[in-house]
């Protein structure tokens, strides 16, 4: 069987995928995902043009003839050109709105942080939120919320999304 390792910079500069050209089978792993893909973190840390390099990944997937992605989250999926239109869209939106972007990551990073911990006191979330390096210098340099707003912003965001229940003084991770 062969395959192809492709680079796929944008979630992570140095980011791989892989590609089976007989079988037409991408293993894509944060490139490109069935509702978008991997949060651009280049671009926020300052460590490159992490959008135009998502841009020219998506444009180079687009070109190859796949029948099924397996991506580094959620379940495989054929229907490719919806996942690629959605993917373009999203992009075109954090392209002329950074600020989206950044808060997409950082209840991405509170998240997954949560899913570490499992649950916390909900008195502690602020604190649990401020500690993370991350969040504070993504929503110092580009948001520039105070920390009341952002702490209590992400709590409800995340409760809505069901990535956090509450549960009598306790916040659950999901």
């Amino acid at each position: 069987m062969h395959r192809l390792r492709l680079a796929v910079p944008g979630h992570d500069m140095d980011a791989l995928a892989y590609y089976n050209p007989e079988r037409q089978i991408l293993i894509s792993g944060d490139a490109l995902w069935e509702n978008g893909f991997g949060v651009i973190f280049p671009e926020l840390l300052g460590e490159g043009d992490g959008l135009s390099a998502t841009r020219a990944t998506l444009d180079m997937l687009a070109r190859l003839p796949i029948r099924t992605v397996i991506p580094g989250h959620g379940r495989p999926f054929a229907c490719v050109d919806v996942a690629l239109d959605r993917a373009f869209r999203r992009l075109d939106v954090f392209t002329e709105h950074l600020d989206k972007l950044a808060w997409h990551a950082i209840k991405v990073i509170v998240s997954f942080a949560m899913m570490e911990r499992q649950r916390l006191p909900a008195a502690d979330f602020p604190a649990f939120i401020l500690a993370l390096p991350f969040a504070v210098d993504v929503n110092r340099r580009i948001l520039g919320l105070n920390d009341d707003v952002l702490c209590a912003r992400i709590a409800l965001e995340l409760q809505q999304v069901g990535a956090l229940t509450r549960v009598d003084d306790w916040l659950i991770a999901h």
